[in-house]
């Protein structure tokens, strides 16, 4: 089975003691996954997951966010947080 998950992806974790959340996509490296939220997990320190234990809900939703993670670049907590909170809101009115 093959996983497509790649950087900038909106994905929701399936395992763990934060099954259920919504993160970005930094960078994926050899089956694992660099993901943020902003709040738990700010993006000057992301997490590292398995890519087995995350679904997409969006591909590329937050593309420019992760590349500038990715590339070093300084982007805020508080824009990533607000790029998950407006994809809820917009889910919630569909």
């Amino acid at each position: 089975m093959k996983i497509d998950i790649e950087s900038g992806d909106l994905v929701e974790s399936l395992k763990g003691r934060d099954k259920g959340r919504l993160y970005i996509v930094v960078t994926v490296k050899d089956g694992r996954a660099a993901i943020t939220d902003g709040k738990v997990r700010k993006t000057v320190k992301p997490k590292s997951k398995n890519v087995k234990h995350l679904k997409t809900v969006q591909s590329a939703a937050l593309k420019e966010i992760a590349d500038k993670i990715a590339k070093g670049e300084p982007v805020s907590d508080a824009k990533v947080r607000n790029a998950i909170s407006a994809f809820n809101k917009k889910s919630e009115e569909e």
